[in-house]
């Protein structure tokens, strides 16, 4: 009968303040999260985690402020989500993602009531 093998220990990379200062700048220079935390050796929510606790802004793929402005427009309007991603180009959970991350109000779905 085969032995089973045991998966690898996970190994915990801590990076020193000074690596995290090259994470930020990195990306800030337009790495995306994924080539950051490939880099490092760390997973990409570690990555994520040290830009938030820096004040790092996240960047959404394909959303530049342009797009990001018109989506905030057409939805103000009154447009769904889905609606307002055919009309710019974007991903509807991208748009949602960066209204919820600027703190655009999102209003509830059709249907769905909130006591």
């Amino acid at each position: 009968m085969p032995r089973l093998r045991r998966p690898p220990k996970q190994v915990q990379r801590r990076l020193e303040p000074l690596e995290i200062d090259g994470l930020v700048e990195r990306y800030m220079a337009g790495a995306t999260l994924r080539e950051v935390a490939a880099e490092f050796g760390i997973h990409r929510y570690t990555a994520a985690g040290h830009l938030e606790r820096r004040g790092v802004a996240r960047r959404f793929k394909g959303l530049d402020f342009e797009v990001f402005e018109r989506a905030a427009e057409l939805y103000a309007d009154g447009l769904s989500f889905t609606d307002v991603a055919e009309r710019v180009g974007a991903n509807r959970n991208t748009i949602r993602r960066a209204f919820l991350a600027s703190g655009v109000p999102i209003r509830p779905r059709p249907g769905w009531f909130y006591s």
